[in-house]
């Protein structure tokens, strides 16, 4: 059964198709259960400091269309 992109069905190669030991392991529950890292803060601060200077940008802009208009 597909959900999504992601298929819930385990991939099984060659190698694994060869031999009945397979550890099982499941992506969503590993990512679920981790703390994040300083790696994910650190692109999550970038991410809303981009975010930041955009609006603030926005915002210079609406203060000054006006003049921005008569030049």
């Amino acid at each position: 059964m597909r959900h999504g992109w992601v298929s819930r069905e385990p991939h099984r190669s060659a190698l694994e198709e060869s031999s009945d030991q397979r550890i099982p392991f499941d992506l969503r529950e590993r990512i679920d259960d981790s703390p994040m890292t300083r790696y994910q803060w650190g692109t999550i601060a970038i991410c809303v400091l981009l975010n930041v200077l955009d609006g603030f940008g926005v915002l210079v802009m609406a203060f000054t269309a006006q003049s921005v208009s008569q030049e």
